[in-house]
């Protein structure tokens, strides 16, 4: 895997961050061809009562669209973090799928920080599968025609409480999409937590 990043910000309050990679190599007797783009573009408002960084991203991991022809076009995410790109459910991992985000992080007290953002989900490649953020598939590609996995919208709050403990508590709701309807169970689902985190 080949890959590079690119990040910056600028003095009025804007932010970038670009990243991509490609992979080649062979599984068994199959050429592997796959490849990643990821953007995200932000801007923080300072001059207000509440802190807040509003932001929209998209990320775009290739899929196999001929599983047959000999070669692998699935982006191998290689080692997925949960929760960090797609989501707290976990639903979605960064193999065949497109992902178009938007959301705003706020900071109303010194201590704690809000963030809410949504997920729009759809698969790259109709043929190929839809794969969690571990690499399992969740379903298989010839399950069903549709691209659109559907859309999760996740509200965390985050609250340093002294150098050694962290208070978090998050809920977030994945709202089944058509690929999910044609190819079995497609009831939303709902994730809600608490923790907390001492370091020593």
């Amino acid at each position: 895997t080949l890959g590079s990043r690119w990040g910056g910000t600028c003095d009025c309050g804007g932010d970038l961050d670009l990243e991509g990679g490609y992979q080649f190599g062979e599984v068994g007797a199959a050429d592997v061809e796959a490849w990643f783009v990821a953007a995200q573009a932000g801007y923080t408002v300072l001059e207000c009562p509440v802190k807040s960084r509003w932001f929209v991203g998209y990320d775009l991991a290739s899929g196999d669209d001929k599983p047959a022809d000999g070669e692998v076009g699935t982006f191998n995410q290689l080692f997925p973090l949960g929760h960090a790109y797609f989501g707290g459910i976990d639903i979605v991992g960064r193999q065949n799928i497109q992902d178009v985000s938007v959301g705003v992080s706020l900071v109303p007290l010194d201590k704690l920080t809000v963030r809410i953002e949504g997920h729009q989900f759809s698969r790259a490649e109709n043929s190929d599968a839809l794969y969690d953020a571990g690499g399992n598939v969740v379903r298989a590609g010839d399950a069903g025609s549709s691209y659109d996995i559907g859309q999760e919208v996740d509200v965390v709050a985050d609250y340093k409480w002294n150098l050694h403990l962290n208070l978090q508590a998050g809920y977030s709701h994945f709202f089944a999409g058509d690929f999910l309807s044609q190819s079995g169970a497609d009831e939303d689902i709902d994730l809600a937590y608490a923790s907390a985190q001492y370091t020593f």
